[in-house]
């Protein structure tokens, strides 16, 4: 959660003043998170899909925040 509150600010501070780049460079690395590990056992299964839910609802919540600031480049390279 903690991480998550520290990307936030981050990211609203860039959306604030911007900083298409940061925003840009951020979404880069994000994918590289959620990639698939050859998990077998279902309890760390169970635990990889709570994780990436999170981590799709941030980014739902991301698009959101560029949606309202009018931030349709990034938008468009985020969909691309």
């Amino acid at each position: 959660r903690e991480m998550y509150m520290c990307l936030w600010i981050c990211l609203r501070q860039a959306v604030f003043y911007n900083n298409t780049e940061a925003i840009k460079g951020y979404w880069e690395k994000a994918h590289q998170c959620v990639l698939n590990n050859n998990i077998t056992n279902q309890e760390e299964l169970d635990e990889q899909k709570e994780i990436v839910d999170k981590f799709k609802e941030f980014h739902y919540a991301l698009g959101g925040l560029l949606l309202y600031h009018k931030r349709y480049n990034v938008l468009k390279y985020i969909m691309s």
